[in-house]
């Protein structure tokens, strides 16, 4: 390009100075004029390619660099990803973990206390000095034992345990203060049932969870089969231990007024000991039905 601006600027000169090259058909004018705008249009020409050039250098700079980012933004995604998979795990192997935890507690606290329904024991002290001979574990609850002793039965909260026995049985405040609530409630309703009733009828025999024959437990069937049966065990036992504080409060009922009766001269012992009868066939069911559920809690395991 160079090369033809110099030629340009020859010829303008020869026209211009060499007396030999004025005449003919062209003016010197007109010579000059073309050549100008041929010079003018070669440096639009010189402009333009090398802007293009320029041009062609930045989009293919740019090109590159764009690759380049458009890889690391993948990589970055790929990489974002891989940890959201990995969190996720992480996230449903601790929840699962914690489940595994809490099922195994749950588990072992129900068996540990099961297993100590029958336990006897020569003499139980509790904190607050309370001695108490030929003891017999009849259940043990959120709240704490129920006993049968030498003197009659009763109910040691778990606070009159030592620490020995609280961590044996895994006792929790929350879970006595949830249970005391409940056995209020349900001592509520049934005051309010049997107002001015000596409770005799106090509460109906619980049907029985019907027999089936079990499906393998390893299969959905036989493990959702199982799940069943043993919601309607826990909804049964907790019926009959409801019937059971029911005929306890009955029988406070009918002793006050045997004492009444006694005092007027009249012998209420044969209806207090009808009550006491009740409640000794309703501890054997409670006993029958909580084996059944700790035997199918075994299968499920």
């Amino acid at each position: 390009m160079a090369l033809l601006v110099i030629g340009g600027f020859g010829g303008i000169y020869v026209f211009v100075f060499d007396k030999e090259m004025q005449g003919g058909g062209s003016s010197i004018e007109y010579v000059v004029r073309e050549q100008a705008e041929e010079i003018e249009s070669l440096q639009v020409q010189i402009a333009h390619d090398g802007g293009t050039l320029d041009n062609a250098k930045k989009s293919a700079a740019a090109g590159r660099k764009a690759d380049t980012l458009a890889k690391e933004a993948a990589a970055t995604k790929a990489k974002i990803t891989a940890l959201e998979e990995q969190m996720s795990k992480t996230i449903a192997d601790s929840v699962a973990l914690e489940k595994e935890f809490l099922d195994y507690r749950a588990g072992y606290r129900t068996q540990v206390r099961e297993d100590a329904v029958g336990e006897k024991f020569p003499e139980l002290k509790t904190v607050s000095g309370t001695v108490y001979a030929e003891v017999e574990i009849r259940e043990v609850t959120e709240v704490g034992i129920s006993i049968r002793h030498k003197d009659g039965s009763g109910r040691i909260t778990y606070e009159e345990l030592t620490e020995e026995w609280q961590q044996r049985f895994q006792f929790d405040p929350k879970e006595k203060a949830e249970a005391l609530a409940r056995e209020q409630a349900e001592r509520e309703m049934y005051e309010r049932a049997v107002a001015g009733d000596t409770g005799a009828e106090a509460a109906p025999e619980e049907p029985q969870v019907p027999d089936e024959p079990l499906k393998d437990p390893a299969t959905a069937e036989g493990n959702e089969q199982l799940r069943r049966l043993i919601t309607a065990k826990e909804i049964q036992l907790a019926r009959l231990k409801t019937q059971w504080g029911q005929l306890q409060a009955a029988a406070v009922k009918v002793q006050e007024q045997e004492t009444a009766e006694r005092a007027r001269g009249v012998n209420g012992v044969a209806k207090l000991k009808e009550m006491r009868d009740r409640i000794t066939a309703k501890e054997r069911e409670i006993a029958r039905c909580t084996m059944e559920l700790h035997q199918l809690k075994r299968k499920q395991r």
